[in-house]
């Protein structure tokens, strides 16, 4: 006489029979439960079959009473509203910061401006820097001929 298999109302009373004894339902504990008895292939998809019956009827948002459906849509505006005060905190905080690095960068830019122009002055008076007499003196007539030929002022 042909005997009928392992079917999936076996797998899963065998699976429970293993969850209620706190045993990781896997193949061969479910096998070992049904005699040693069917293919690992067969209780590998009896399982698959049978945890994603019970997957989807957890995630199925009608089995939610609607006490904990209306907190799950208040804490989410709740998460929405502090996630968009953090965005809005943060964008003020970096324009401050841009603005405060671009004015730094107005000063600097003025102070350069200032000192090329000192600079230039300077190197047009004729006066040149002597590290031996550490101080400045009045360049002579061949230095003045030989900067002559090299640009040497700092454009503005």
């Amino acid at each position: 006489m042909a005997r009928g298999g392992i079917t999936q109302p076996l797998v899963e009373d065998a699976r429970k029979r293993l969850l209620a004894r706190n045993v990781h339902p896997s193949i061969d504990a479910i096998r070992a439960a049904l005699g040693n008895t069917g293919s690992k292939t067969t209780i590998s998809n009896h399982l698959k079959a049978i945890e994603a019956r019970e997957s989807t009827r957890l995630d199925d948002e009608a089995l939610l009473s609607n006490q904990v459906t209306e907190l799950v849509g208040q804490l989410a505006r709740q998460l929405r509203q502090d996630a968009q005060e953090t965005i809005e905190q943060a964008e003020q905080r970096h324009q401050a910061e841009v603005a405060s690095l671009q004015e730094t960068l107005k000063a600097q830019t003025a102070e350069t401006r200032n000192t090329r122009r000192r600079t230039n002055r300077w190197l047009r008076s004729g006066m040149s820097y002597s590290p031996k007499s550490a101080g400045f003196r009045r360049r002579s007539r061949h230095s003045k001929a030989i900067t002559a030929h090299r640009p040497n002022a700092l454009k503005v």
